[in-house]
């Protein structure tokens, strides 16, 4: 008799938090959808950032907002920092704005980015984990 032994991965990301070093950040839209592709959301990130660095102490010194994902390179200007604490800012601002968005606009695209967790619905604009750093 052949059993198939089915192996599930998950990926682990570590994120360091070493002084002087800088952070070369990568995150995706839920199910690599195309949700960056409007001025509107694009303008949600970018004020995100602004206000994730200005709270944090860091320097952009890269971006690129791609239709389905992100690319940043930032720089911690102080010593002791969680860059953990930067990418939950800025994501949950965007989100928070998609989801009013669509509750007002799109009722459709409201429930294409809604799963269910157990007993609870959860809105999904990003891809679940860290990202990669």
């Amino acid at each position: 008799m052949d059993y198939k032994i089915k192996k599930q991965w998950k990926k682990t990301i570590y994120h360091y938090n070493s002084p002087g070093h800088a952070h070369f950040l990568t995150f995706s839209c839920y199910q690599r959808l195309p949700l960056l592709s409007r001025e509107r959301t694009r303008h949600w990130l970018i004020e995100a950032i602004t206000q994730a660095k200005e709270k944090y102490k860091y320097a952009l010194w890269a971006y690129v907002i791609m239709p389905e994902h992100v690319h940043l390179m930032v720089y911690p200007m102080v010593q002791e920092y969680n860059i953990s604490f930067f990418l939950k800012t800025l994501k949950q601002s965007v989100a928070r704005k998609a989801k009013h968005y669509l509750e007002e606009n799109n009722r459709d695209w409201l429930k294409r980015l809604t799963v269910e967790r157990g007993t609870r619905k959860v809105f999904r604009f990003w891809q679940t984990g860290p990202g990669y750093d």
